[in-house]
């Protein structure tokens, strides 16, 4: 299957993301290097040799060798979007009456 890197959004679409597509349940860039195939998590690092290295993984690119990333699992959420949602959660709890 094919998740979002930040919050395990599944992509259920036959064909890849457009550029500055986002994920709709976090908002993250779809695509990006943290999304795809090309992406070594271990190395932190596109194993691609053409590609052109990017300043932030998690922002979008127009790299156009991107294949979604198919993965067993589906990932957990990120720390920094826990605290964010729980935070988003109490701001908006503070104007409900």
């Amino acid at each position: 299957m094919r998740y979002c890197h930040r919050c395990g959004w599944e992509w259920t679409r036959d064909e890849p993301p457009g550029f500055r597509d986002l994920c709709p349940q976090c908002q993250a860039y779809l695509h990006c290097c943290l999304n795809c195939g090309l992406w070594s998590a271990d190395r932190g690092l596109c194993t691609s040799r053409t590609a052109e290295p990017t300043a932030d993984p998690a922002e979008h690119n127009f790299c156009e060798e991107f294949r979604f990333a198919f993965r067993a699992s589906r990932p957990q959420q990120t720390d920094a979007l826990t605290k964010s949602s729980e935070a988003r959660r109490r701001w908006e709890g503070l104007f409900k009456k």
